[in-house]
């Protein structure tokens, strides 16, 4: 029987990474920092994207308490970059090209292209 709890509770919390990680996903689409995988195109939405960081705040604080370390870390990881990209894309001027989530063009050489945005990671536990 504790076997399959474990087993459960496995489940569940791949399960809570994987709503974090598809609602950040399509936050980072919204703030215009990586391309809609059905058309290719890069748009930017704030008002999509701020309202998903809400939903997403609104998930940590719901969820305060039940969260396994990991889980918890993660989201917290996850609500300050996308915090600080949608300030940076905010103060950014309209038709200006927006730099990848999670920091720009740090890293890169001039005449480089910047790296690309770091994708959310679920680690499945062992």
């Amino acid at each position: 029987m504790n076997r399959e709890n474990n087993d459960r509770v496995a489940v569940e919390s791949v399960r809570f990474l994987s709503l974090v990680s598809m609602l950040a996903t399509s936050a980072y689409m919204a703030l215009g920092k990586v391309a809609n995988p059905q058309d290719g195109k890069v748009s930017r939405n704030l008002d999509e994207a701020r309202g998903l960081i809400d939903l997403l705040s609104t998930l940590k604080k719901k969820t305060s308490g039940n969260l396994d370390r990991r889980e918890s870390d993660y989201l917290e990881s996850v609500l300050t970059d996308l915090r600080l990209n949608y300030v940076r894309e905010k103060d950014r001027p309209e038709g200006e090209d927006s730099p990848p989530a999670g920091g720009g063009a740090a890293g890169s050489k001039p005449g480089e292209a910047p790296p690309g945005p770091e994708k959310p990671r679920i680690i499945i536990p062992g």
